[in-house]
């Protein structure tokens, strides 16, 4: 192409930009895949993929289509297959969930997830608009392996609220533990371990460990308590927890702690009451057996 020709088409593409509103916007998703090796027959597991824009100065509809013959059946998309990814909103949130039959076969299944973003409305004059889109990667394998294995979500210590016998029996510490079961058996952290420190960590008032936690059911999230007993007084400590998997530390943290001494409430004093009620109740129901046996 001569000089000339080429200056002439430069300039017919600037006339053409500077007449037209061209619609640009930036779009990702992450993660942008689907991915497990552990699925076991009639298991469920479910992947959250964010979708993002740059720009989200219009609302847009999304559409997703699968592309997975052998496993198409198996997946679910929660909203829905269309849904829409508001104006304002950098960031919507989309779950791949997947279903293995019972009777699935032990092997490895590919497959592809296509989204495609379109205006909800239709272009004005001179406007062209750009189809956004983006591919997911679905490589799923349903094994016969047995796989243990968990990720902490967070930790968190509820305010502790001390009260009076008898319900003193009722106080307790809890350490609330949000637990991701990355593993294909139910499952949880071996142990949970908790130390108490006054605020200047010089003085350690408590140690404990606790093994007495609920199981998590495999691929789901689930927040689970362990229990401690109330070893200090009212006041504000340090909190060290650390989780295990086997002998492994999978998680520390250090909170505050804090213990308040409380009264009673009208909700306290009708169990104060029921308690000696339902104690009474269940003798006498007891001695009544009794006397029916021997007569």
């Amino acid at each position: 192409m001569s000089k000339f020709k080429l200056f002439i088409a430069l300039i017919v593409g600037l006339v053409f930009l500077l007449q037209s509103n061209i619609v640009l916007a930036g779009f990702g998703i992450s993660p942008p895949y689907v991915l497990n090796h552990y699925l076991s027959p009639g298991s469920s597991y479910e992947q959250k993929i964010v979708l993002s824009r740059s720009d989200p100065d219009e609302d847009l509809k999304a559409e997703i289509t699968i592309e997975a013959p052998e496993i198409e059946k198996w997946i679910t998309i929660k909203p829905a297959k269309e849904f829409i990814l508001p104006k304002g909103e950098k960031e919507v949130p989309m779950f791949v969930v997947v279903n293995v039959p019972k009777d699935a076969q032990y092997k490895d299944y590919k497959g592809v997830i296509r989204i495609r973003t379109t205006p909800l409305t239709k272009p004005s004059g001179g406007q062209v608009r750009i189809v956004l889109g983006a591919r997911i990667d679905v490589d799923l394998t349903v094994s016969k392996e047995v796989f243990i294995d968990f990720k902490v979500r967070g930790v968190n210590i509820p305010e502790v609220l001390l009260k009076d016998w008898p319900l003193s029996l009722f106080n307790k510490i809890k350490v609330l533990v949000k637990i991701e079961n990355l593993g294909n058996v139910s499952g949880a952290p071996t142990k949970v371990s908790l130390e108490i420190f006054d605020l200047t960590e010089k003085n350690l008032f408590y140690s404990g460990e606790t093994k007495n936690l609920e199981k998590v059911e495999p691929f789901k999230v689930k927040e689970i308590t362990a229990g401690f007993p109330v070893k200090v007084g009212p006041g504000q400590y340090w909190a060290k927890v650390k989780i295990f998997k086997g002998d492994e530390i999978k998680y520390q943290d250090k909170l505050i702690l804090t213990i308040k001494k409380v009264p009673f409430t009208p909700t306290d004093y009708f169990i104060l009451i029921l308690i000696p009620l339902a104690i009474i109740i269940v003798l006498t129901t007891v001695f009544l057996i009794i006397k029916r046996k021997k007569h």
